[in-house]
């Protein structure tokens, strides 16, 4: 099976006051490179989708993965979505997560990957009962994902494909741990 890995990082991140992707975490690492490292193991191709920025490319190239501008990232996440899917015509699945999530462990993504069942399914990680990031999505729901406008995610198609949806119990609060604002910062 060919699986990508889609990871948007091209948001302004208004509400951290700065590029947030670029923040140093505790360990001193930017809290994209930390992203990357944890989640972009083991996929054919790793492609992040970025504003026009060069510090941003940088770390991309870093660490061995594609970037790939956004010219329209103020248009919503959907069209960073739409982006990255434009890279990945052949997988036979994707992986979206978000750039800003650098506390998922390794380990929750391989077993995403596992659990994979087809081009039908989608799976997403789950803990203590909560649906959570990053979320697999098998080829058929590729036409789906590329129709997104605006800020809105992938919910709706999973919404409209809850029947194919696997959930996988995960011991990872990282699922849910986003960077919103500096205090966001450390690892909960």
């Amino acid at each position: 099976m060919k699986i990508d890995c889609i990871v948007l990082a091209a948001g302004k991140g208004s509400r951290f006051g700065a590029q947030k992707m670029l923040a140093t975490l505790p360990n001193g690492q930017a809290v994209l490179t930390q992203t990357l490292e944890r989640i972009g193991v083991g996929f054919r191709n790793v492609i992040v989708v970025i504003r026009d920025e060069h510090a941003l490319r940088a770390l991309v190239d870093e660490a061995g993965h594609t970037a790939i501008v956004n010219p329209t990232p103020d248009w919503g996440l959907a069209s960073s979505l739409v982006r990255g899917l434009e890279a990945c015509k052949d997988a036979d699945a994707v992986v979206i997560a978000l750039g800003d999530m650098p506390f998922i462990d390794a380990g929750t993504v391989a077993q995403l990957r596992a659990a994979f069942a087809g081009r039908e399914t989608i799976v997403m990680p789950t803990f203590k009962g909560r649906r959570g990031h990053p979320v697999l999505f098998g080829r058929s729901h590729f036409a789906a994902l590329r129709l997104l406008r605006g800020d809105q995610g992938a919910r709706s198609v999973i919404d409209a494909n809850a029947n194919r949806v696997i959930e996988v119990p995960v011991a990872d609060a990282g699922v849910f741990a986003d960077v919103d604002q500096p205090g966001d910062l450390l690892e909960k």
